[in-house]
């Protein structure tokens, strides 16, 4: 018969009931699951047992045991399996690194976990306490010139002479002053985004100082912030006015062309070339903008990290240079590279039967998207492979890096802690004059008299400011001078004495008494006497 829990008899509520239950649960599988030799992926292993054959196992004993009951499904004995598994009651066959991988109802191997047995506390042989000479209240046994080591006995120390000691480790001490945590200013936040990103780019170019290969002053750590901050799941960035964003009929031409011809917005007129002219109106837009997506001023950064670096870490630094780039050109060279890519890949679109979708889409808007200020450093075909490149990794090299999102994001809560400076600390000393340390206290009347004074001029202030909000409507502050009026009474009455002081910031209007009918029915209605 196989082997059934030791708790037979339901165990009656209490304290110790669920570590009774895991207990005698894992006490029971040790004994009764029967190992043996298993192969599994063509690989035998002996003294083993497979999940599905534990699973079954237990399963029928749970059902059996009346602290589980019938009821008990074969799902809940694999979550207590698991459990069992990531208590280390049991290990997978092939080795530590697979128990990463959770327990599952199927075919892996598994072996117990051999633990070593503490031993049962006795008290047979132990040593009695008289026989000790360990405890303090036996005494030494004498010296016989054998012991190598002579313990001096100290002298006792006095109650005045200790507390001459503490008092004089008391004043030893430095006095010390918590300071409240540090806002840091947005010139000193943008500052902060500003040089962790060029240490992030220096490192993965692997240079003593990227100043090297361009020029980091027109480097903006006000555009790095927002770059990183404001982005939708799409990866393009928000919080952008709606001048600077790409027009509505732009966007509808980009999506005609991307999607053609599956999807035409209504009100296109579908006629023969007409996808020729949805392509020239894109193009005559970014044509005329008066810089390229990629500034002339950062050219030499995107330029220089194309041709010096490898593919791998090329992606890497494009990636932050192009948060570099100010949120509204960001956001056009998202919408733009990404509507390249599908322009490629749409391959029911044909512009021209003499070259290449993409040839022709790289030639069209290379010069929109990098192009130096000196027109005669152009290089054709480097700039179109770079920009043929960006249009292949574009979602990469336009997603946000978490880890240096992470890592400036550590460093301002570091910047903004609360810090502790010392006494002999000169940021202390202004002025030369002394910092205070303690605290120094006062009466319950003087408490009380300083909480009514501030909390009453906090209010006389927030009941200023609602009178002297200009953005505020007549009917809002009404409402809330009636709320406060109903909060605190005798502030208002202050503020307002009469009810004419009170008319006097809500001034009547002059009404206009309406027409009693317009002059044309006016006279219809005379025409009508008798």
């Amino acid at each position: 018969m196989p082997p059934t829990f030791r708790s037979q008899d339901p165990i009656p509520d209490g304290p110790y009931k669920a570590t009774k239950l895991w207990n005698d649960v894992i006490e029971t599988f040790r004994e009764g699951m029967a190992l043996g030799r298993h192969r599994y992926k063509l690989k035998a292993s002996s003294e083993c047992f497979p999940a599905t054959d534990a699973v079954s196992w237990l399963h029928a004993r749970l059902i059996e045991n009346p602290n589980f009951g019938p009821s008990v499904s074969r799902q809940q004995a694999v979550q207590l399996m698991q459990k069992l598994h990531k208590a280390k009651v049991f290990e997978d066959v092939r080795g530590p690194k697979h128990n990463k991988i959770d327990f599952a109802d199927n075919g892996r191997l598994f072996r117990f976990i051999t633990s070593p047995v503490k031993p049962q506390h006795s008290t047979v042989g132990r040593t009695p306490l008289s026989v000790r000479t360990s405890l303090m209240n036996v005494a030494p046994p004498e010296d016989n010139g054998s012991s190598p080591v002579k313990k001096k006995k100290q002298p006792p120390v006095e109650k005045e002479e200790m507390k001459t000691r503490v008092q004089a480790e008391e004043d030893a001490l430095t006095d010390c002053q918590v300071l409240p945590r540090n806002q840091l200013t947005e010139a000193e936040l943008h500052s902060v985004y500003k040089s962790m990103t060029l240490n992030s780019l220096r490192k993965i170019l692997k240079l003593h100082d990227v100043g090297e290969i361009f020029d980091t002053s027109v480097v903006s750590g006000c555009h790095i912030h927002h770059n990183l901050s404001f982005v939708n799941k799409n990866g393009i960035v928000t919080n952008v006015d709606k001048k600077d964003q790409l027009p509505h009929w732009v966007v509808s031409a980009m999506r005609c062309l991307a999607y053609w011809p599956d999807k035409i917005e209504e009100g296109f007129a579908a006629y023969p070339g007409f996808e020729k002219d949805v392509f020239k109106v894109v193009k005559d837009y970014f044509d005329n903008q008066l810089q390229p997506l990629i500034p002339h001023e950062l050219y030499e950064a995107f330029a220089n990290v194309m041709t010096l670096h490898q593919h791998g870490s090329t992606q890497g630094a494009l990636r932050l240079c192009c948060l570099f780039l100010s949120p509204p050109q960001r956001r056009k060279l998202t919408l733009l590279l990404r509507f390249m890519q599908k322009m490629i890949s749409n391959t029911k679109l044909v512009l021209d039967e003499h070259i290449s979708t993409r040839d022709l889409v790289v030639t069209t808007f290379s010069h929109s998207i990098l192009m130096p200020q000196n027109e005669a450093e152009y290089d054709d075909f480097l700039t179109q492979y770079q920009v043929s490149f960006m249009v292949d990794n574009y979602a990469d090299l336009l997603r946000v890096p978490e880890d240096l999102r992470l890592q400036i994001e550590e460093q301002v809560a570091y910047l903004q802690r609360a810090r502790i400076k010392y006494s002999h600390d000169a940021t202390l000393q202004v002025n030369s004059k002394p910092s205070i340390v303690y605290c120094e206290q006062v009466t319950v009347q003087e408490y009380e008299s300083q909480r009514m004074t501030a909390s009453q001029q906090a209010l006389h202030q927030l009941l200023e400011n609602v009178i002297k909000d200009a953005n505020m409507n007549h009917k809002d502050k009404r409402k809330r001078l009636k709320q406060f009026q109903k909060n605190y009474p005798a502030i208002y009455a202050k503020r307002f004495p009469t009810s004419e002081s009170e008319k006097e910031l809500f001034p009547e209007k002059p009404r206009i008494k309406p027409a009693l009918m317009n002059q044309p029915l006016r006279f219809k209605l005379k025409s009508l006497r008798l």
